[in-house]
């Protein structure tokens, strides 16, 4: 079924690029954006109902929110592409009990929020909204995309960034994944500039200019984790280590066996966010 899927991705925008070169990196760019549904997990579902729930108008989309805990220190959970709040629902209880106000949300086109389709800026630009609203100054933890979104909504926002920024996994370069996704896909290089010339007009960067470790050092940021399994099947691990190699401020993490989405429920990964002696002291392995 996939190889039938595949097939006709190639063709579609082989034909569309030879009709209208134009036309087909505006297609490519929508087809980049919209990411596919996703079923929430029961365990998901368990922790997003123990949260405060409210819906909020971002640039005329409804935006879910959800908040746990009044405490007074504050978080922002901010998921990758394709996920959702729950996805970090641990996580959002873990910290709710330790003293924390917790936001979460569903980015535009994700979860229960509304929208079709979404991108880096837009991810950004709600990230930057969402601590400036709500005065979080304390904690951020992010996941997959979300972590290089953040990364960028902080680069652009300096004076928003909090005293710890813990990144479970991150891409580096943007450039990366759309053309290794568009490899796999059958796209040519000329398809690919042509999108990347699309999005340099409409949002003023390539994604050959959005990369993680040109922005990381600059932040004023006391400490940046990064939790990364080494045998990542989604992001690959060099991507951390690039990450990390960029900044001295930057405490990388190998956590083996941990995956790419279970990493967010494994206990290791919580020992990680707050012992983080544990992970020094080399008390960590995979399950």
């Amino acid at each position: 079924m996939f190889k039938l899927w595949l097939f006709y991705q190639r063709l579609y925008f082989a034909v569309y690029f030879w009709l209208s070169p134009h036309k087909s990196a505006d297609a490519l760019f929508r087809f980049f954006t919209s990411p596919r549904p996703q079923a929430h997990r029961e365990r998901d579902m368990a922790a997003l109902a123990q949260s405060e729930q409210t819906l909020f108008d971002f640039n005329g989309t409804p935006i879910q929110l959800y908040r746990w805990g009044n405490g007074s220190k504050k978080a922002l959970l901010v998921h990758g592409w394709e996920g959702h709040a729950g996805s970090l629902g641990r996580i959002a209880l873990e910290l709710a009990g330790r003293g924390y106000t917790v936001w979460g949300f569903d980015a535009p086109a994700h979860g229960k929020s509304g929208g079709k389709t979404t991108n880096l800026f837009e991810f950004s630009a709600l990230i930057a909204r969402l601590l400036r609203d709500f005065d979080i100054r304390d904690k951020i933890i992010t996941h997959s995309f979300g972590s290089g979104a953040t990364v960028f909504a902080l680069h652009q926002h300096p004076e928003l960034c909090p005293e710890q920024l813990t990144m479970i996994t991150s891409p580096n370069r943007y450039a990366d994944a759309f053309t290794e996704f568009g490899a796999m896909i059958g796209l040519t290089g000329k398809q690919i500039d042509s999108m990347f010339r699309l999005i340099k007009t409409r949002f003023g960067y390539s994604p050959d200019e959005l990369v993680v470790s040109g922005w990381i050092d600059a932040l004023p940021i006391q400490t940046v984790q990064l939790i990364h399994d080494p045998a990542d099947k989604i992001i690959r691990f060099d991507r951390a280590e690039k990450i990390a190699a960029a900044s001295a401020k930057v405490r990388l993490y190998p956590l083996p066996g941990t995956g790419h989405y279970r990493i967010l429920w494994h206990d290791d990964t919580i020992r990680a966010i707050f012992d983080e002696s544990s992970v020094e002291a080399g008390a960590f392995g995979g399950r």
